[in-house]
C-alpha cells in the first residue's frame, strides 16, 4: 500500500516532486542534467524530421495487395508506469505517462519476412497522471494539478522535445509463440533522443478483413538507454530503474 506524505515532509516533497517525475520517466528522458553513457549494443542516430513515416513504402505494399494497416490514433494508446523507490519513497508519487497520439503503419502477413511496423509517439502530447488512468492503475496518492503541470513541463524541457519531438519504434515479426497463433514475438527497436535500443516483445493480436489489433506489455531499464536512475539523499529517495510499458494499438486496413 502506498503511504501518504507526512506533514513535516510536505514542503520537501512538494519541492522534490517535479524532479522525481522528471527523472522517473527517463525511458522518455535523455535529460540534459543527467549524465548518460550509451551502452555497447545501442546505436546513436542523427536527428531526423518529425514526420518521417515511410508513407510511400506502405502505399506501394498496399498497391501490391499486401495487408497494410494504418494506426487508428483514437483507438490506440501507450502507457508508461513509473515507480518510486528508496526508504523515503512515501514522499513521492508513482506516475502514469500516456500517449493517445500514436501514428504509423503495420504490414502484417503470414510470412515473417514480410511483416513490419513503423510507429511514432509524439512527445509534446504526452499526458501525465490522468485521473482515470491513475485509478485504473490502483495508485492511491493524489498529486495536485500544479504538481502534474510542473512535472510535465519539466519532463518535456529535459528531453529536449523541441529538437527530438518523436519516439520512434521499428518492429519486425520474428516467430509465433508456443502453439498459440495469436501470440507473436516481435523484435522492437526503440529510438529516443537519437539513441536506439532493441529487445524482444511478445504481443497478442486479432485480425479481421479490415482491422488489426495488437496489445502487449514489456519492461525496460533506464540503464538500457544509458540513463542513471534519479536519486537523492544517498538513494533514500529514488526512481526504480525498471519502467513498465503497456500498449494497445488498432489499425485500419488501407486499400
Amino acid at each position: 500500500m502506498l503511504c501518504t506524505i507526512e506533514p513535516a515532509w510536505g514542503a520537501v516533497a512538494k519541492t522534490l516532486h517535479g524532479s522525481i517525475m522528471l527523472c522517473a520517466t527517463s525511458f522518455l528522458l535523455a535529460a540534459a542534467a543527467v549524465e548518460a553513457v550509451v551502452p555497447g549494443d545501442a546505436q546513436v542516430e542523427p536527428h531526423r524530421p518529425h514526420d518521417e513515416l515511410p508513407h510511400e513504402f506502405y502505399a506501394a505494399a498496399a498497391a501490391r495487395g499486401a495487408p497494410v494497416y494504418r494506426i487508428d490514433t483514437l483507438a490506440s494508446q501507450v502507457l508508461i508506469f513509473v515507480y518510486r523507490a528508496g526508504l523515503l519513497a512515501r514522499l513521492g508519487h508513482d506516475h502514469v505517462v500516456a500517449s493517445h497520439d500514436v501514428t504509423g503503419y503495420i504490414l502484417w502477413a503470414d510470412a515473417p519476412d514480410v511483416a513490419r511496423a513503423d510507429l511514432h509517439v509524439p512527445l509534446a502530447t504526452l499526458t501525465v497522471d490522468e485521473a482515470e488512468l491513475r485509478a485504473a492503475a490502483g495508485f492511491e496518492t493524489v498529486p495536485s494539478d500544479d504538481d502534474i503541470a510542473g512535472t510535465r513541463d519539466n519532463m518535456l524541457a529535459s528531453i529536449d522535445a523541441a529538437a527530438f519531438p518523436v519516439l520512434r519504434v521499428l518492429i519486425t515479426r520474428q516467430a509465433a509463440g508456443s502453439g498459440d497463433p495469436s501470440a507473436v514475438t516481435l523484435h522492437a527497436e526503440v529510438t529516443l533522443h537519437g539513441v536506439s535500443h532493441s529487445f524482444p516483445v511478445t504481443v497478442e493480436l486479432e485480425r479481421d478483413a479490415d482491422r488489426l489489433r495488437v496489445s502487449g506489455s514489456f519492461d525496460v531499464l533506464q540503464s538500457d538507454f544509458g540513463i542513471r536512475p534519479f536519486s537523492v539523499f544517498g538513494g533514500a529517495l529514488a526512481v526504480r530503474d525498471r519502467l513498465d510499458i503497456r500498449f494497445s494499438l488498432e489499425g485500419r486496413r488501407t486499400r
